[in-house]
């Protein structure tokens, strides 16, 4: 993350040919960057997170 903005990596690693692509970046994958991060906190420990602003 830089300069307000976040980059998606979409990769397969399953199968006969591996895959992986570049998306972005962008700052309107901010918001989804904390959603996942926060679901993870939530289910992998239990407890709220809230991303810094």
């Amino acid at each position: 993350m830089g300069a307000g903005q976040i980059a998606l990596v979409d990769v397969t690693f399953f199968g006969d040919e591996r895959i992986g692509k570049l998306v972005g970046p962008s700052a309107s994958y901010m918001a989804d960057k904390a959603e996942f991060g926060s679901s993870r906190i939530k289910r992998w420990f239990g407890r709220d997170w809230n991303s810094p602003p």
